[in-house]
């Protein structure tokens, strides 16, 4: 058995490992970059102090400065304060569905949707318990959002950051060709809910009744040191390049002056994050820089451009193939994968290289609408909803999530060909 049969069959054991829920998709990912460890050191394939060059450090140490820096923000109640202010702007059923809908989407472009959903979650039950409503219309509908909101900003979910720093897209030019497609299925999507998808209310809160949003608030000292922090780290993001600093100096920084100036209980911070994210990303670093050393993902990246000759058919499969993946493989190794897939597809024809870029971009992000295992946020949507005795998820979200992102996938698709293959705008 060859070395690249190897490499091949481990990497499949892993995506099986991670699909199945098997074991934790961290031990999955340590356990794959242990096994091309020990085998590319039999083979000769690198050797062992070349391991850690696998790693991308700018990376996993932007991404741990945002897990402090939004847990933080989160313990403030940052997040929950701006939730219940825009609740008490409506009391009708449409009303809470572009509300939550909105709230989802913007929570997205900030936070890890994960936390987003969970935000988001509580208040709909809140309010659906106070007027008597179906729950699940607004939950399939915030889930949804958040693959939407998603694709916003460079820190707006972990496959932005890894494709903008491999191919090294500002904060600023990421927003400049993201978000527009953002709002325009955000606009779509919000239309068709709205008339499709809104429950009925048996009855109406009387409009007096409000909910003071700063009951989110613990220490308002803290809450506003925290929002003085919160906006210097986005602009500093937007203009890192005239900082001359990297991304990553940023958010760390910010996250070490957010913890001291709200005294915040640093062992508590460390204790919930997400450190299963950042182990599985560190062997998923190994695994992936395994597969590009011998040679593997330039084999794929060949087969689908004999498969697809033309400019315009190649971008189209691209978003296309990426989006139906990440329906059933979660988006992070999906995107991981094909990062050095699309680099070897640019080497061979780099005169298109931004629509594949922003075709793995949009297709990782939004592919997730398809089933209700196909990102986070969906199955945080479902255990909601199962803790609270509620059933048929599974095959509502179906119905609903397929069309919406056949629908976001066409749109992306449209938008790629129209701005980076007619060039109508640059």
């Amino acid at each position: 058995m060859t070395v690249e049969m190897i490499f091949a069959l481990i990497f499949l054991l892993i995506i099986l490992l991670i699909f199945t829920e098997a074991v934790h998709r961290s031990l999955a990912a340590i356990l794959g970059a242990l096994l091309i460890t020990v085998f590319g050191l039999l083979y000769h394939v690198f050797r062992y102090e070349e391991i850690l060059g696998f790693l991308d450090l700018h990376v996993i140490l932007f991404i741990l400065g945002l897990f402090i820096l939004f847990e933080v923000l989160r313990e403030v109640g940052l997040f929950r304060f701006i939730g219940i202010a825009l609740i008490n702007l409506t009391r009708s059923p449409t009303g809470y569905m572009i509300i939550f809908c909105i709230l989802s989407m913007l929570f997205t472009m900030f936070i890890a949707n994960i936390p987003a959903m969970l935000i988001v979650g509580s208040l709909i039950m809140t309010i659906s318990r106070e007027l008597k409503l179906d729950p699940t219309p607004y939950i399939i509908a915030s889930a949804i959002f958040t693959n939407i909101g998603g694709i916003t900003f460079l820190i707006s979910s972990i496959p932005n950051i890894l494709v903008a720093h491999a191919f090294n897209i500002t904060f600023m030019r990421f927003a400049e060709v993201s978000a527009p497609l953002a709002l325009i299925l955000a606009l779509v999507t919000l239309g068709v809910f709205t008339k499709c998808l809104t429950p009925k209310a048996s009855r109406l809160l009387p409009s007096e009744v409000r909910y003071d949003p700063w009951t989110a608030v613990k220490d308002r000292r803290s809450f506003e040191f925290s929002v003085i922090i919160f906006i210097a780290t986005i602009v500093a993001l937007a203009f890192h390049e005239r900082l001359m600093v990297g991304m990553e100096f940023i958010v760390l920084g910010s996250a070490i002056a957010i913890m001291v100036l709200t005294r915040m209980d640093v062992g508590e911070v460390f204790k919930r994050l997400d450190w299963p994210t950042l182990l599985f990303l560190t062997g998923f670093f190994v695994v992936i820089g395994g597969l590009n050393k011998v040679g593997l993902l330039r084999l794929v990246a060949d087969k689908i451009i004999s498969i697809c000759p033309s400019q315009s058919l190649l971008v189209m499969a691209f978003i296309w193939l990426t989006g139906l993946l990440s329906a059933f493989i979660d988006n992070i190794p999906l995107t991981m994968t094909f990062i050095p897939v699309t680099q070897a597809i640019i080497e061979h024809a780099g005169h298109f290289a931004q629509p594949l870029v922003w075709g793995l971009v949009f297709g990782a992000n939004l592919g997730g609408s398809f089933t209700p295992i196909g990102s986070p946020s969906n199955i945080v949507a479902l255990g909601i909803l199962e803790r609270n005795g509620l059933k048929g998820f599974f095959r509502r979200f179906f119905k609903i999530g397929a069309i919406a992102a056949l629908i976001h996938l066409a749109l992306a698709n449209l938008y790629i060909f129209l701005r980076f293959i007619l060039k109508l705008w640059p």
